[in-house]
């Protein structure tokens, strides 16, 4: 398997979704591949993460918008210098 076809069946290698096969080619590519073993990794680190926010969210979310402007403020209180880095590198206008 290529890093290419690996990526892309990442989420559902993590979420346990693919077929026996697939799931043994992507398991087979991370042990030889690091760069897509530190993506796999990044992957486990943000599903984490947002399981996290999720949990200590107080109330459902109306819609899509007010919930991720709510996980938006919950990260920045966690990690600030994500989303201060991005704004250095793309300036508004």
């Amino acid at each position: 398997m290529n890093c290419d076809k690996s990526l892309k069946l990442l989420s559902e290698y993590h979420d346990g979704s693919l077929n026996v096969i697939e799931a043994v080619r992507v398991r087979m590519h991370l042990m030889i591949c690091p760069s897509c073993r530190g993506i796999f990794h990044d992957l486990e680190m943000i599903v984490s993460a947002a399981a996290e926010l999720r949990d200590k969210s107080s109330g459902a979310c109306p819609d899509d918008k007010i919930g991720w402007r709510r996980f938006e403020l919950d990260a920045w209180q966690i990690k600030p210098t994500i989303f201060q880095s991005r704004r250095r590198e793309h300036p508004s206008t």
